[in-house]
């Protein structure tokens, strides 16, 4: 097995999770237990520490159990390399420990579980990191009963949490973020304070990632004139109709207000004008006819896919006879013909409706269902199945329509990491496609794809050129110079921060190599303001890119010279990455169906308390 360095795949999950931020929508505002009502709880919940017991480790080993079983499952799905991984973890040692009984050999499930936490290659994906969190709730829980430390160590906990709080608020840091959080997961993990941990997830876990796209975006790429002239031809009665008809009209986009999914319509509204003749023994009729189509087919979207509804329609059709001949029978047969063609016109026109309907709903059907296959094919293989591996799939994931607008708002938090606290911004002029995105959303992608490992400058360029289509030629490697490999710290690998009409991006790495070279840790930083001029939005770095050592205070100690060889190099390699000035995308080309409708130009790009907002808006033309 290859040691865990970080593969191109989950780097492009990292950078999809961040822009998946491109599919998102406002929340409602919800109610959150003020910060003193949520202090008092961590007073209150000290006084109720519960003791754990046999029936706490027999939930957790059950939940261990099921983690277990899924795990096999899919390894069994692999055949060799799944029996290769099956004798690496020791699944077998695992079952037997766990078995009905018999008292767990906690040293022998240590060691197993520092299986699970190696820097392997595949280790984060979803089926093991599940067996390792259980496993690791398992061992705590064990250990916790009859264990007079791990009261004294809630009691510590609670007497220090509302301090953290009261810091958060004043100052909600990426790191104060990761304390809390961390402070969560061990309640969880012992199994104490529900009610506390209750009002924690709700105050700090609100949503982090938002969408919104106008119903004018959807019908531009959607909606579409109609005009096409076919051959008619059906059986009404026994007559064998054939002819030719001309069809005009408008494929429409229409929203359905909805809070469990998001609901789109398209309304297809027709008229076709025909000239046929229909045959029916010696008799020959003659008629024009004017069938009105209303047909509708609904598409549903949830964080499961795509869904199409079948198609339905309403149509009328009126017809009118211009001649009616007979090839043989001469006159008796024509009156007889034309009594009949009148007598039965009502029907006729009926069974012609039906069967305009009927034809409509299967070209829409037909037509859809491709589409439709495609949009969910792309939807599982190139976004949910790929982040839901590597548990950077949202935790919650809604989508919603008004009569105007499409929502989505997701959740992007671990166990033991916090989202959004403050309210996202709002938007006072209406705008074609509004993202909202939390640092948190961003933070805590990275800190599940980068924790504790080391990315190489080859898979860094890699991803940047899937990503972008091309390297810049001002990321290339350095002609003649070793490439870099970054091991990223194990807690707040890459953070950002959205302040006021800035943000900052940290980097925090434990060791770089390069050649045979090894360097200490270091953490690089870049600030920037975002600047508007005319139309054009840009963020412009403030001052040099910072790289000090972790925890690094001027004060009190300098740079070693080693340190600062190691710090020009990185000013000089990351001052190319973090350049003195960055342009916005302020042309958003669209793809397939939508660019047709032009580029949507960038109206609004601003950051306050966390949040980072962007809006773009159609061409005049196109609404």
């Amino acid at each position: 097995m290859r040691s865990r360095r970080l593969t191109r795949a989950a780097l492009t999950l990292l950078v999809i999770s961040a822009f998946a931020a491109a599919l998102y929508a406002d929340e409602a505002k919800k109610g959150t237990p003020p910060a003193e009502d949520v202090a008092e709880a961590c007073r209150q919940a000290k006084q109720h520490f519960t003791p754990l017991t046999g029936e706490d480790l027999a939930r957790v080993k059950e939940q261990l159990h099921q983690a277990v079983r899924r795990l096999e499952e899919r390894l069994d799905r692999d055949s060799e390399n799944g029996q290769t991984w099956r004798r690496y973890l020791k699944l077998d040692e695992l079952g037997a420990n766990l078995a009905e009984n018999k008292t767990p050999d906690l040293e022998q499930l240590d060691a197993i579980y520092s299986r699970f936490d190696r820097q392997h290659e595949g280790l984060d994906f979803v089926w093991f990191v599940d067996v390792r969190l259980a496993l690791r709730r398992y061992l705590n829980v064990a250990r916790a009963i009859d264990n007079p430390e791990i009261k004294a160590a809630y009691e510590k906990l609670l007497d220090v949490l509302p301090d953290r709080l009261d810091a958060f608020a004043k100052s909600p840091t990426p790191d104060e973020a990761a304390a809390i959080g961390e402070a969560i997961g061990w309640l969880e993990d012992f199994r104490q304070a529900d009610a506390l941990v209750a009002a924690l997830r709700e105050r700090f876990r609100r949503p982090n990632l938002l969408l919104q796209v106008s119903r004018d975006l959807v019908a531009a790429g959607l909606a579409e004139p109609v005009d096409e002239t076919a051959p008619v031809s059906d059986v009404i009665l026994g007559t064998q109709i054939h002819g030719t008809g001309r069809t005009t009209g408008r494929l429409a986009v229409e929203f359905s207000p909805s809070q469990e999914d998001a609901v789109i319509n398209t309304v297809l509204t027709t008229e076709t004008r025909s000239e046929t003749l229909g045959y029916n023994g010696p008799v020959r009729v003659y008629s024009h006819g004017l069938t009105q189509i209303d047909a509708r087919k609904r598409i549903v979207l949830n964080d499961q896919g795509v869904e199409g509804m079948p198609a339905v329609s309403d149509a009328s059709t009126e017809s009118t006879f211009d001649g009616i001949c007979a090839v043989r029978g001469g006159k008796i047969v024509e009156r007889i013909a034309w009594k009949r063609a009148y007598r039965d016109k009502r029907r006729a026109e009926a069974i012609a409706s039906a069967h305009a309907e009927s034809r409509v709903n299967r070209r829409i059907d037909d037509r859809a269902g491709e589409m439709l296959a495609e949009a969910n094919n792309s939807f599982h293989a190139k976004f949910r199945q790929p982040l839901f591996r590597h548990r950077l799939f949202p935790a919650a994931l809604r989508f919603s329509t008004t009569a105007d607008v499409l929502q989505v708002v997701g959740l992007e938090a671990g166990s033991a990491q916090l989202a959004a606290v403050a309210s996202p911004p709002t938007l006072a002029e209406s705008s074609d496609a509004v993202v909202r995105v939390h640092e948190s959303m961003i933070n805590n992608s990275a800190a599940t794809v980068l924790s504790g490992r080391t990315l190489s400058e080859e898979q860094f360029l890699s991803t940047i050129g899937d990503i972008l289509g091309k390297v810049p030629e001002r990321l290339l490697p350095e002609e003649g110079k070793e490439p870099w490999e970054i091991t990223f710290a194990s807690r707040d690998p890459f953070v950002v921060t959205f302040a006021e009409d800035g943000f900052s991006v940290s980097m925090r790495a434990v060791g770089y190599t390069r050649g045979e070279n090894t360097y200490a840790g270091m953490n690089v930083t870049a600030r920037y303001k975002i600047e508007k001029a005319g139309d054009e939005f840009r963020a412009v770095r403030q001052g040099d890119i910072e790289v000090l050592p972790p925890g690094f205070a001027a004060e009190n100690r300098k740079l070693s010279a080693r340190e600062q060889t190691l710090r020009r190099l990185l000013q000089t390699r990351f001052a190319k990455i973090f350049d003195s000035e960055l342009a916005a995308r302020g042309i958003l080309e669209l793809p397939g169906r939508w660019s047709k409708v032009g580029p949507l130009r960038l109206a609004r790009w601003t950051t306050a308390d966390g949040w980072m907002l962007l809006a773009w808006n159609l061409p005049a033309k196109a609404k």
